[in-house]
């Protein structure tokens, strides 16, 4: 009965987790707006969460360049490449970027949702209502 409770608020989790690595890494690449040199990084969600949405409960590792679930979302994350060119080698685009923290934060505050939908299923299964 725990490894199936665990499986239904596990994927819910794990983006609760992606979304806020993403959501740190896009506040530092703002914060780091004006440095010069500075490389803006995020992360790949659908690439994070692809294994976990597609078999929850039976996460097999079959190659070791897949991702497994303990892994730290942050060491995937990539440098993003700018659509313009800055003289200091700076790769922050603050208007990309804030729309970037804005759908981090959204899809967080979704999650977040769906997990007090699950919690909520299971409390009325629980009490038999």
């Amino acid at each position: 009965m725990i490894k199936q409770i665990d499986a239904l608020f596990a994927s819910s989790q794990r983006s609760m987790e992606i979304q806020s690595t993403r959501a740190s890494l896009l506040a530092n690449n703002i914060a780091n707006a004006l440095t010069p040199g500075f490389q803006a990084r995020d992360l790949d969600f659908r690439a994070l969460m692809g294994g976990l949405i597609a078999e929850p409960a039976q996460l097999i590792a079959t190659d070791p360049r897949h991702i497994r679930d303990q892994e730290n979302a942050a060491d995937a994350a990539y440098y993003r490449i700018p659509t313009r060119a800055s003289s200091t080698g700076n790769t922050v685009e603050e208007e990309v970027e804030q729309a970037a923290f804005s759908d981090a934060a959204l899809r967080y505050e979704a999650s977040l949702q769906f997990l007090n939908s699950s919690i909520r299923t299971v409390k009325l299964a629980i009490r038999g209502q």
